[in-house]
Formats: C-alpha cells, structure tokens, sequence
C-alpha cells in the first residue's frame, strides 16, 4: 500500500512538472519599442504605450523621423504567442506629417516576437515587420 502511494505522488509530481514545463502561456507585453530590422537608409519604429501605437518614419542619413502613424492600441488579454487589432488612426495627427498615412484603419498582428502591418505608399503596398531592439546583433537600427 506505502510503495502504491508513493508510486502515485511521484506520478503525480511528474505530471505537475510536465504541465509547467509544457509552456504555459503568458498574456504578451507588447508596450515599448519596436524596430524595423536591417540596415535600409529608410526605416521604420514604433513606441507602444497601454493605449496608443505611433510609428515614424526614420531617415539614417539626415538622424530625422517623421510621423507614419497615431493609432489607438488595444492590448492583449489572453496568453498566446499570437495578437491582431485593429488600430484607429488619429488623423488629427496625421495632418501634421506628409508622410503619414492616411488610412483610417491599420491592422497590426503581433506573432513569436514580431510585429507586423501594411504599409501603402501611392500604389505599392509592401509589408512591415518590427521586432524589439534588445533582439537585433547590434542593438536596434539607428
């Protein structure tokens, strides 16, 4: 009987570490900044607070930015490696920018650590992908 107990507490010991070890899962933190990867003269970056999301343009050469988007942000509130919402601009602060966009809707999804949009400039539509500096070689893309 003792040795069928202690069979049964091991087990179910290992079954504890096994779910902990299993990935449990933690609501994202996605507040901070962002990076567009890579060494282009033109990038983008992004500061996330609790409720807004504002991305800039960034020029190397000339060390200028200007404003891209003012959105509204929406946090997650459910574990996961995976987020999408949708971003309402402010276009208020659009008009302060030649360069921001436009669009009275964006949608961001955040998935395995990037952060990813459209982008549309005229008629080319092209793709957006920011990571945090902390996880590029040389420590973000200034």
């Amino acid at each position: 009987m003792k040795r069928r107990m202690l069979l049964l507490s091991l087990a179910a010991l290992a079954a504890l570490v096994l779910a902990s070890c299993g990935g449990e899962k933690t609501v994202p933190d996605l507040t901070g900044e962002w990076v567009q990867p890579g060494d282009e003269n033109i990038y983008q970056s992004a500061v996330i607070t609790d409720d807004t999301i504002e991305i800039n343009w960034n020029l190397r050469l000339y060390h200028e930015s200007e404003l891209y988007w003012h959105g509204s942000f929406t946090p997650p509130d459910t574990p996961g490696n995976k987020y999408s919402w949708e971003s309402v601009n402010d276009l208020e602060m659009a008009k302060t920018s030649r360069r921001a966009s436009r669009e009275e809707i964006k949608t961001f999804t955040y998935k395995n650590g990037e952060l990813s949009y459209n982008v549309t400039i005229g008629h080319l539509r092209m793709s957006v992908t920011l990571v945090r500096p902390e996880t590029l070689e040389d420590g973000g893309a200034d």
